[in-house]
């Protein structure tokens, strides 16, 4: 596999909007992909949200960065 860290990515974002949705914080993972690789601000408060769930995870654990 030449990048294991975007599989891993891509189940963590997975888990964050399911966790979220349990919270009412509802996006779809279309979304959230398109806010991983965008540079453009994206104006979905809930998609934000999730998207700050995970830079935050991310520092905790190791994973690269996010954009945004």
């Amino acid at each position: 596999m030449p990048n294991p860290t975007l599989f891993i990515y891509t189940i963590n974002l997975q888990e964050a909007q399911a966790s979220s949705a349990i919270e009412n914080i509802i996006t779809t993972q279309d979304e959230l992909f398109k806010a991983s690789i965008a540079d453009r601000k994206n104006d979905n408060p809930a998609t934000k949200k999730i998207m700050n769930y995970l830079r935050l995870k991310g520092s905790k654990i190791g994973y690269p960065n996010l954009k945004h």
